[in-house]
């Protein structure tokens, strides 16, 4: 973890312009809607609640309900400071009368971010009584057209007695989507105005206090994976026996055999009559090789015997290796069994 990458402080703050808390929901087509209603996106009224806009359709009027349920959050304390952004507001007494205080911009993963604070509470979204803290992505203007992201976060604030930070996040880890519709999120109710307020807590020390974010955005994915799971064919189907004539006058190195099918791949059979590396000359040598597996770090995870065909009193020799007979085979490295 590193030492954050943006550090502010701030001692006093004039600023008056209050902030609108409006949803908006723009319903195309409204005319041929079909069904009995029809939700909105989440959008948050205060950090306690999420609502859900629902329009009801009755002739040609729309009506809409809002629903509303409770957000969980989580709590912590933990030593490590947060790893992008920390703010620390002295003289907070002059910064308590003003309705709300914006950071300097900080970078995080090619993006630019403030933290918005608001030392009486975000009275536009029930935090009255309580501070409020918000994250918010700025210079928008500067990304693609409709642009979205989506990421986790943690906002904290420093207690100077424990010399710890209480860490603020989502309690079930919800993924936070921002757009041009959504540029903030964050906690109205962060904590209760009095319990900030009293030195004795720790957040409050001599006029001053310290708050910070830690930002993870939740990229598309770059790496796709596919594990398919084949049900094995029959004893029958899977069967391919190679029969070598004059094995005794062989003098390459190795030979392959006709390529086979079984389980949805295509195979061969090597063998090295002085047997290979560090058995060379010791032993025979069998491999078992999937063909034309050009897939970059693919594998395929076989469960197979290998045998000698016993052609006069069918003893047949089988490799009973269980650590042969289950194996990763990679592309471009065979599986190998000793006989």
């Amino acid at each position: 973890m590193k030492r954050p990458s943006s550090w502010e402080s701030v001692s006093m703050l004039q600023r008056s312009c209050a902030e609108e808390a409006i949803f908006r929901w723009k319903l195309h087509l409204f005319s041929k809607l079909d069904r009995d209603y029809f939700m909105s996106e989440s959008f948050t009224a205060g950090s306690e609640w999420i609502g859900k806009k629902r329009p009801r359709t009755q002739g040609s009027s729309l009506g809409l309900d809002v629903q509303l349920r409770r957000q969980e959050i989580s709590i912590s304390k933990r030593e490590l400071p947060p790893a992008h952004s920390l703010m620390k507001v002295e003289s907070y007494n002059f910064l308590s009368s003003a309705k709300k205080y914006e950071s300097r911009v900080f970078e995080v993963e090619g993006y630019k971010w403030r933290l918005s604070f608001h030392p009486n509470g975000d009275i536009n979204n029930s935090g009255s009584g309580f501070i409020s803290l918000y994250l918010v992505v700025t210079e928008t203007e500067d990304l693609p057209y409709n642009w979205e992201l989506n990421l986790n976060f943690k906002l904290f604030v420093y207690n100077h007695l424990e010399d710890k930070y209480l860490t603020i996040q989502d309690a079930d880890g919800e993924v936070k989507r921002f757009n041009g519709m959504k540029t903030k999120w964050g906690f109205a109710q962060l904590l209760l105005l009095e319990t900030f307020m009293n030195p004795s807590n720790g957040y409050l020390v001599d006029d001053s206090c310290t708050f910070g974010a830690e930002i993870f955005v939740v990229k598309r994915i770059a790496n796709w994976e596919t594990l398919s799971l084949v049900k094995g064919p029959s004893i029958k189907d899977s069967t391919f026996t190679w029969k070598i004539e004059n094995f005794s006058t062989m003098e390459d190195e190795w030979y392959e055999s006709d390529v086979f099918h079984c389980g949805g791949t295509s195979w061969t059979l090597v063998v090295y009559p002085n047997g290979e590396g560090d058995h060379k000359g010791e032993s025979l040598a069998i491999f078992l090789s999937p063909v034309d597996f050009h897939v970059a770090d693919a594998a395929v995870y076989a469960r197979f015997k290998l045998c000698l065909i016993d052609q006069v009193d069918g003893l047949h020799y089988e490799n009973t290796d269980k650590k042969t007979k289950q194996k990763l085979i990679w592309n471009g490295v065979n599986t190998v069994s000793f006989l």
